[in-house]
């Protein structure tokens, strides 16, 4: 990624929504400091798809759709996914199982 910032034309840039997922952090970070525009770092657009959802993956819109001077307050999700099951298709993207705390899960998300 550091490779390809230096020929990126940030003065011509349109002022748009950039939403990135992991090796996109630095390009997401140049175009913020270089030209102001609001980027975010989060979830893949296609895991947002399903019908289950945690309420922390689910504020993407919420955030994105922040008016200047607004703020969102954000917290970790109380469970997170272990494994993917790729051979186990569902209407669920994420299968929210283990509790960040570590203790015993009663449901699975």
């Amino acid at each position: 990624m550091i490779e390809i910032l230096e020929p990126i034309d940030f003065k011509n840039m349109k002022n748009k929504w950039v939403l990135g997922y992991s090796d996109l952090s630095a390009l997401l970070l140049a175009i913020t400091l270089r030209t102001g525009i609001a980027t975010a770092h989060g979830t893949n657009l296609v895991d947002l798809r399903g019908e289950c959802s945690d309420e922390t993956t689910s504020m993407w819109q919420k955030v994105l759709s922040c008016k200047p001077g607004e703020s969102v307050l954000q917290k970790s999700s109380d469970y997170y996914q272990k494994e993917w099951q790729h051979d186990n298709p569902s209407p669920c993207v994420y299968h929210l199982t283990e509790r960040r705390d570590g203790k015993q899960s009663p449901t699975v998300m």
